[in-house]
Formats: C-alpha cells, structure tokens, sequence
C-alpha cells in the first residue's frame, strides 16, 4: 500500500507543481485586478458572475463524459477499444462546442441586455461562449492524459497556456485597457494554445470508428452525473447570485475575491490530489487492499489539507492587504477562514464518494449534491438577508458538511470503507484551537505577531501527536526517516 501511495504522491506531486505555476500566474494578476483604476469592485463583481456561468457551461455541456471516459478506459473488456472510445467522445465534444457557438454568438449582445441591462458585455459574452467551447475539447484530451498517468506532460500544457495567458491578460488590460474583456481574451488565447499542443498527441492515439453502441452506454452513465455537476456548480457558486440580487455588484465583488483567495487551497493541493487520486483510484478497484488505501488516503488529506487551510486562514487578512491594491476589496479576508476550511471538507467528498461510483450507484451522488445546493441556497437567502456576504460563507461551510457526512452514511451502505473520523475530528479540533489562539496571542507589533502565528502553525504536527493521531507504523516510518537523514548527514565531509 506504502508504494500506491508514493506513486500518487509522485503525481500530485507533479500536477501540483503545474496548479502552483499556474496559481503563482493568478496571484500575479490579482494586484493588476485590484489596481485603482483598472477593474473596480463593482466590476470584479459582474466578472465574478460571468464566470459562475463559465464554471456552469463546462460542468453541464460534455453530458458526463468525461467521467464515463475514466470509467470505460479502467475496465478491461474495453481495453481494445480504448482509441475508439477516445475519439468517440472526442467527435461528440466537438459537436456540443460547435452548438454552443451557434446559440450563443449571434445573440451575445441580446444575451449582455437581458443580463445586465446594457450591450456592453456582449463581446464578453461572446468570448465566453468560445472559452467554454474549446475548453469542453481540452478536458477530453487532459482526462485521457491524466487516465495515462502522463504527469509531466499534463504541467506542461498546463504551465505554456497560463505563461501565453499571463502576457496576453496584462497587454489586453494594462495596453489595450479593455477592462474584464482582456481577462477573457487571455483565457481564449490560453485554450487555442492548449489545443494546439494536445491535437498531436490526440490524432495519434484516435482509432477512426465511431461507437455508437458504447455511446449510449457511456450517456447512461454519465448523463446523471450531469445533474450532479449542475447542483456542484449551484451548490459552489450559486449563492453569488442570491447575494446579487440581495445586495449589488460590489458585495458580489468583495466576496468574490475573498474566494478566490480561500480557493488556493483548492487550485494548487486539492486539485492536484484529485488529478492524480481518481486514475489510481479507479485502477485500485480489485485490489485486496483497496478500501485499506482509501481510508488511509481520507486521514493523509485531512492532515494536510487542514494544516495549509489552516496557515491561509491565519494570514488571510495580510495576504488581502498585501494583494489587493485597492483599500475597497480588504474586507475580503473576512469570509476566507470559513469558505478555506469548508473548501477543505467539501475536498473530501472526492474520495467518499468513490463507494458509490465503484458499485455504479451515482444517482446517489446526484441526490446528495442536489439536496446540498438547495440547503447551500436556502440557507443563503436567509443569513445574507441577515450577515451579508459573512452569510454566503456560512452557508456554503454548512451545505459542504452535510454533503460529506451524506455522502460518507450513504456510500457505506454499498461499500464501506471505515474511514478514521475520530482522528478526522481531532485534526478539525486542533485547527480551531490553533485558529482561536491566533487572535488571542495578540501584541502591538507586527513582526512577533507574524512570528507567533507561524510557532502556532508549525506547531500543527506536534499537537496532534500528543492527541495520538499516529499510529504506531506511521511513527516508525517516521523515526526510520529521521535516523536515515541524521546518518547520510553525518557521512557528508566537507572538504
């Protein structure tokens, strides 16, 4: 088991060296965003929204495919048809892309009335449609490298296009002065580059038949899991738009970015985790150890997930302060403490509810996700009303908890895993003592207050040891690694 778990720590390792290059590229923009003078909040705000509906597209668009595509790949019937199967979904992508262009690009102005009460976005909305549709294409052909374990590969389209990105964002906003259009123009630009180094290595691997018969058969299974993508997206992003029509663009904004900020754990560690986590979790299906390794992998990623949710909850107000050029976004570093840890909980969902895709149960997936975007919206309409956008984050920690321990009642029912929540709840414990110490060990200046917030967070591991989080094998590993370390260092001479 030591060994799967090296090798998906080798590629989390790697995907998440690619999602740090692409975050550090984020980072560099957001003070450009938040310049006085370049993107308002009140913007920010209408750009946030445009984009829930971006992450709305490519959720419900590709019909499940691309979850079918892992599924058919990891079964061995189908292992003659691999290149086949490929370039099935592959056509049938490109052909959703093409309808979306046709519905939405003649209209896009119409489209920036209706929405916003003014044609001025509709360029915007027009370079959206054509993000969302080349991106449906990429996803086909980035799920097929992640499938093939090509690790490296993956960072590297993913490292050029936000390198392309950066350059042709800052010439479109800082240059050209076209506002929240430049943020879309360098996504557009990102994508086609993407695209273009990816269509080799897809022709390569395509088999030129088309199944039909297996077409069906993989919309069976994943159309369900499009609804599941729908109450993901309202369930993540959906209380915007309750805030929006509850308070304005600049509340929208303000939160906005606050979550931007909150979701770096989720772009750089949870998002490389779930890269590399699925493939191997697939191809552990009939393994003895299999449930072993799942339940160890939720108590790992709990550990340090938590312990970096922990440190951006801790610094967030200095981390707003320092990126956010602009003194009308500050209040952001509010809601990051709550939306970061239930990032964090809503993370965990990837690996509980494995039991129930395994025993081909995702309906079940679908009514957790939806029961949970109703409670996230239901509960928004009441503690905004109340807390404003302090309200959303509440809200969405809330709906995430119940989606998890849902999740966890119901996947046990078809494939048990015993997972280790007592441990689970120590690690959540430890870091709300840690978080509340933070703003009790308060002094005047600034610089021993940083330094007693980072003693507060490296003291992380060793509390939960005296709380027995390790067991005995994982202490062993430990000290073995310690005495290895000491003794190469020993052997070092220095001439």
């Amino acid at each position: 088991m030591l060994d799967d778990i090296k090798k998906l720590l080798k590629h989390s390792g790697i995907y998440g060296f690619g999602n740090i290059a692409t975050k550090v590229i984020g980072i560099i923009l957001l003070p450009l965003y938040t310049t006085p003078g370049i993107i308002s909040v009140e913007l920010f705000g209408i750009y946030t929204l445009i984009e829930v509906v971006m992450q709305f597209a490519v959720g419900i668009l590709p019909l499940g495919l691309p979850n079918a595509l892992f599924r058919w790949l990891s079964l061995k019937e189908y292992k003659t048809k691999t290149k086949s199967i490929l370039f099935t979904i592959f056509i049938v992508t490109l052909l959703i892309s093409v309808f979306l262009q046709i519905i939405i690009i003649p209209f896009s102005d119409k489209l920036s009335i209706i929405f916003f009460e003014t044609s001025i976005y509709g360029n915007c909305i027009l370079f959206v449609s054509l993000v969302v549709g080349i991106r449906l294409i990429n996803n086909i052909g980035l799920t097929y490298i992640r499938f093939e374990e090509k690790s490296l590969f993956y960072v590297i389209i993913s490292f050029c296009r936000l390198l392309f990105q950066l350059t042709v964002t800052i010439y479109f906003i800082v240059i050209a002065k076209y506002g929240i259009l430049g943020i879309f123009l360098g996504q557009f630009f990102g994508e086609i580059l993407s695209l273009l180094f990816m269509a080799p290595y897809l022709f390569r691997n395509f088999n030129y038949k088309f199944e039909i018969s297996e077409l069906k058969k993989m919309i069976g299974y994943g159309f369900p899991l499009t609804f599941s993508e729908i109450s993901h997206r309202i369930l993540n992003m959906g209380n915007r738009f309750v805030l929006k029509s509850l308070t304005n663009n600049t509340i929208v904004g303000i939160y906005g970015l606050g979550y931007k900020f909150a979701n770096l754990v989720d772009t750089i560690f949870i998002t490389s985790f779930r890269t590399a986590f699925i493939p191997s979790a697939w191809k552990k299906l009939n393994d003895k150890n299999a449930k072993r390794f799942y339940a160890k992998m939720l108590t790992y990623y709990v550990f340090f997930i938590f312990w970096v949710a922990l440190f951006i909850s801790i610094f967030a107000k200095e981390i707003i302060h320092l990126f956010a050029r602009d003194e009308s976004y500050w209040d952001a570093y509010k809601i990051v403490p709550v939306v970061v840890f239930a990032i964090g909980i809503r993370g965990m969902f990837i690996i509980i509810k494995m039991g129930l895709q395994y025993t081909q149960n995702t309906k079940y997936i679908a009514y957790i996700v939806s029961s949970a975007a109703f409670l996230n919206i239901s509960l928004s309409f009441i503690l905004i009303k109340y807390f404003g956008y302090m309200g959303a984050a509440i809200s969405t920690l809330i709906s995430f908890s119940y989606m998890v321990l849902t999740g966890n009642f119901l996947s046990n029912k078809f494939y048990p895993m015993n997972f280790e929540w007592k441990k689970i709840f120590v690690v959540f414990f430890v870091c709300f003592l840690l978080y509340l110490s933070s703003h009790v060990l308060v002094v005047n200046k600034i610089i021993f207050n940083v330094i007693i917030k980072l003693l507060l967070i490296l003291s992380y591991p060793s509390i939960l040891y005296f709380f027995k989080f390790y067991d005995e094998q994982e202490l062993n590993k430990l000290k073995n690694t310690y005495i290895n370390w000491k003794s190469n260092l020993s052997n070092i001479k220095i001439k």
